[in-house]
């Protein structure tokens, strides 16, 4: 029996009907006020409610959900932490917050409250976003001193100066997160990108090396346009943090994803992604996609038992369906393309985020993008489907029918996936519920 399905497991909610053991820190409603008083205690602004942004499952059985607090007008004002734990919270709270102000993270002063925090309504850990005892570099966004000592080291005195300024973009509690560097005026502004990740394996030394293989190839040919990634430009072994330019332009908006041009730019680039036949890189095969549905069914299985049937005969299907696809060679693969990874630059195209790259079906990728489109549009314009419906014409226009089969067969698999992240959500969780019990997922895009 895996950790996840385990009764004792501290996010079961014994409380509950036996035919929905919804954990209460996935609700909340049931975890709001104790969130209000945490903030309250960090000197912060409590006006506002909680959502669940996420739900994060990690090997190990090891879960972390995601809040959003809002302000009245459903602005976002901060996101949290939340980690279910076993034994006493109020004890491993202090000995993390311990751990966070250690020299080598300083990630907290010692005389600040304790960044890390009990809830008092159930034995979960609270922080907000920034603060990782697994991740080192987030001291660049904490120690003012340390951050230009290195900045001037990795990028040279002019970043080392008072108008250099810092955000975090993206944190993924243990995993990665995203710091953004600024500095100039309004007139002319620079930015660079730190990604950070645990000192602990090679995977991110690999990514970098993987990011700095694909830069070299795409720019052998100075001609070539159709597609740009960010500038790498050094990797911290001990801090382990991978320094980035900014690729000039701007993320792609909601008139690009359905302007003709923008669409047909964007599959240019796929293609020069696909056709890079230099890079080395590792394989995957693309049963794998399939293989990661069974996570969300074992999830669904102990936390969402009204969605696992309907989850599970769609994955049956998909299972089905994909013995029936052609052999496809491996071929370039970014594997986690979404609206979010796309920019337009002056030029073309820019992609973000080689993480996952690898060797397999390419058909993936545009599958993904027409996948989270149709995700968006559902949730954003209650079923406005206009850059989906011409990102498909447009496929069917480039590619072909028989090849736009294969990508809407892979958009199924990712929607699937999708509405499994998103029924634990709040703002999404009606939408997947209606997906998946209405066997949307299996209906081919049209």
């Amino acid at each position: 029996m895996s950790e996840l399905a385990r009764p004792s497991h501290p996010l079961a909610h014994h409380d509950a009907p036996a035919t929905d053991p919804f954990p209460r820190a996935f609700d909340p409603d049931h975890v709001g006020e104790s969130i209000r008083q945490a903030l309250g205690r960090w000197g912060e602004d409590t006006t506002g409610r909680a959502i669940v942004q996420r739900v994060h499952f990690a090997r190990r059985g090891r879960i972390v959900v995601q809040y959003a607090w809002l302000d009245e007008h459903d602005r976002l004002r901060h996101v949290l932490h939340g980690e279910p734990v076993d034994g006493d919270a109020a004890d491993k709270a202090a000995e993390e917050s311990r751990r966070l102000r250690k020299p080598r993270r300083n990630q907290a002063a010692a005389s600040q409250v304790d960044p890390v925090l009990a809830l008092e309504a159930m034995p979960v850990l609270l922080r907000r976003a920034g603060h990782d005892a697994a991740l080192p570099g987030l001291r660049l966004l904490h120690d003012a001193d340390f951050r230009r000592h290195w900045l001037r080291l990795a990028l040279g005195p002019a970043w080392a100066g008072s108008d250099v300024t810092v955000g975090l973009c993206a944190h993924r509690l243990g995993k990665r997160a995203v710091l953004r560097f600024e500095r100039g005026t309004d007139a002319g502004r620079e930015c660079r990108f730190a990604r950070l990740a645990p000192v602990t394996h090679e995977g991110p030394r690999n990514s970098f090396d993987l990011h700095t293989r694909i830069h070299a190839a795409l720019t052998r040919d100075a001609r070539q346009k159709a597609l740009q990634v960010p500038d790498p430009i050094m990797f911290d072994e001990a801090m382990g943090v991978a320094l980035y330019g900014a690729l000039p332009g701007r993320m792609a908006g909601d008139a690009d994803l359905a302007a003709p041009a923008r669409v047909d730019a964007a599959m240019c680039a796929l293609n020069t992604l696909s056709n890079l036949s230099d890079v080395a890189a590792p394989v995957r095969a693309s049963r794998a996609e399939l293989d990661l549905l069974a996570d969300w069914q074992e999830r669904l299985d102990r936390f969402k038992p009204g969605l696992a049937a309907s989850f599970g005969r769609q994955v049956g299907r998909l299972r089905t369906d994909f013995e029936r696809l052609a052999p496809q060679p491996d071929a370039p693969c970014h594997r986690d393309l979404h609206e979010g990874q796309i920019m337009v630059t002056t030029d073309g195209t820019g992609l973000l985020d080689f993480d996952t790259f690898c060797l397999s079906d390419p058909d993936i990728d545009a599958g993904n993008l027409l996948a989270h489109l149709r995700w968006r549009e559902r949730l954003c314009a209650d079923g406005d489907l206009r850059a989906s419906t011409q990102l498909v014409h447009r496929l069917v226009q480039s590619f072909g029918p028989s090849r736009a089969g294969r990508i809407a067969f892979w958009s199924r698999v990712s929607m699937l996936r999708i509405c499994a992240i998103h029924a634990f959500s709040s703002e999404g969780g009606s939408s997947a519920r209606g997906w998946l019990l209405g066997d949307e997922a299996c209906t081919t895009a049209r």
